[in-house]
């Protein structure tokens, strides 16, 4: 019997429209919350740390979430994919995902010198073997919040997200780095941030505990998720094989500058994207044999996404040396190059992860895996060469190869949702011009107050609160063609309820494209 039928049998009724809408909302809220939380905790460490600590960390991410991809062999996406999932499903997915960590956990404790070597740091031994308690709950933390992302039970994941970071991370790793733990802070952090969401996930989701190990459901699972998991080993390799590289090749305070930069340019693009990949997923997968209608849906988060992704990534180009000096400290400086040539491409790596939804629901995840390896290759190249320029070298051959994996894995989704390229450019240029107008109006302020001799967080509040109101402007100034009525007439409940001054903030700028 299928557990999750009533999913099922919503998946085509208007109860999954109400339920994707709902799920989206605590999507938004969780990553305005995350927003809110995690830059300042970011902010006070880069000020208690040095980059070289932070470098070090990043360094033990891309080892330890490499493997941390085999802990469930892409059990939890087979779970949100499977038709008809039983609880014997959920058995085996969580037993073998449990015992995976365990025995991965334990190759990397017995590998760590090796991988210290070969990252020519012999300091990130002890890490890793520390680390690897991580790889025990990974999977069956991934299996469990898979459950509840089939559900679109996002109000769940909303407070185990802000729980286990405020918590597990926040708390534990301001208090190390207070207590001069150096890298150990960042370390303890992570760790217990992973701990405490596997534990809330496994009880939100009143996850089956007793093991099982079938073969029938197993293989079923495995189907499906060794295709998914091939497909995620080498997109993390490609968007991680770059601090790798710059960690052995450039140490860890240039991984520290460059990590400082990716990150920041990801921030908004980790919450907007994320919160539709989650939701995309399950909601496209229910919509396998409705193409247009996929594709229709497809074009409005592209266009949404531009329209969030492209204003920020300009802003944070123009007003780049006063976020880093003015927030982060002088000894940061080595990150403002970097995050001004990575943010120029902000929107594709910000599209990626959606274009990647629409492969996943059509089961093309093979296709698209020939594609991930083109462009894994083409950052690890592109970091090794660019190394030779330093920082800026490898954010110039990183940006490149983003740009030539965007119009690659963009082709293949056309294709699957029949859409043309011009419909899927002119969905993105809304963003790109309300993305222009802040910029002009940014750099005009930016060039004036920089000869009043304003201080960098002087400046930088001022390039903020101009920012937020060029966003209005922009969208005012858009050609009547051109203005995104439809996307925001969906857009009005959703906003409607949310806090008031957001509320009044989000609802000014939909009049204006009316």
């Amino acid at each position: 019997m299928s557990v999750l039928a009533s999913d099922n049998e919503t998946s085509t009724g208007r109860g999954f429209g109400q339920r994707a809408i709902t799920a989206g909302q605590w999507r938004i809220a969780s990553a305005a919350l995350k927003i809110t939380l995690q830059f300042p905790v970011g902010v006070l460490l880069a000020r208690l740390l040095l980059p070289a600590d932070f470098g070090l960390a990043a360094l033990s991410l891309v080892v330890t979430g490499f493997v941390t991809l085999a802990s469930d062999l892409g059990l939890g996406s087979a779970i949100i994919q499977q038709r008809a999932l039983t609880e014997r499903h959920l058995r085996v997915a969580l037993t073998a995902s449990f015992f995976l960590g365990v025995s991965i956990a334990g190759l990397v404790v017995l590998m760590a010198p090796l991988i210290g070597r070969a990252a020519d740091n012999p300091d990130l031994v002890p890490i890793l073997r520390v680390q690897s308690i991580f790889l025990v709950t990974a999977g069956c933390g991934a299996v469990a919040g898979a459950m509840l992302q089939r559900q679109l039970d996002f109000r769940r994941l909303f407070f185990i997200d802000v729980t286990s970071y405020t918590v597990g991370y926040a708390l534990v790793a301001i208090a190390g780095a207070l207590s001069g733990l150096g890298v150990w802070s960042l370390i303890l952090g992570i760790l217990a941030q992973g701990a405490l969401t596997c534990l809330l996930s496994i009880h939100a989701a009143n996850a089956p505990l007793r093991p099982l190990l079938a073969r029938r459901e197993l293989g079923q699972l495995l189907g499906f998720g060794i295709g998914v998991s091939m497909n995620d080993f080498v997109s993390y390799i490609g968007q991680n094989g770059d601090n790798f590289f710059v960690g052995r090749l450039l140490g860890p305070s240039g991984l520290g500058y460059y990590s400082r930069a990716f990150n920041l340019m990801m921030m908004p693009i980790n919450y907007v994207t994320s919160a539709f990949f989650s939701i995309l997923v399950p909601t496209f997968a229910g919509m396998q044999d409705e193409r247009r209608r996929m594709g229709r849906g497809f074009l409005l988060s592209v266009q949404l996404t531009a329209i969030i992704v492209v204003p920020v990534a300009a802003a944070m180009i123009i007003a780049a040396p006063h976020l880093i000096l003015g927030l982060y400290g002088d000894r940061w400086e080595g990150a403002i190059r970097p995050l001004q040539v990575l943010c120029t491409v902000a929107l594709p790596r910000a599209v990626l992860p959606l274009l990647g939804t629409v492969n996943r629901a059509c089961n093309r995840v093979v296709t698209e895996l020939w594609f991930q390896c083109g462009f894994a290759g083409a950052v690890v190249g592109g970091t090794i060469a660019g190394s030779r320029h330093g920082i800026i070298g490898v954010a110039v051959a990183v940006s490149l190869a983003i740009t030539l994996f965007y119009i690659a894995l963009s082709s293949l989704a056309l294709r699957l949702t029949k859409l043309t390229w011009r419909a899927f450019i002119v969905a993105q240029m809304p963003g790109m011009l309300v993305g222009l107008v802040l910029a002009v109006i940014a750099v005009a302020l930016r060039i004036t107050l920089e000869r009043a001799e304003w201080s960098h967080v002087s400046v930088l509040a001022a390039l903020v609160l101009a920012g937020a109101m060029s966003i209005p402007l922009g969208v005012y100034l858009l050609p009547a063609r051109l203005r995104p009525t439809e996307l925001f007439s969906r857009l009005t409940p959703s906003l409607k309820r949310l806090p008031a001054p957001l509320r009044v903030c989000a609802m000014f700028v939909l009049r204006t494209a009316r």
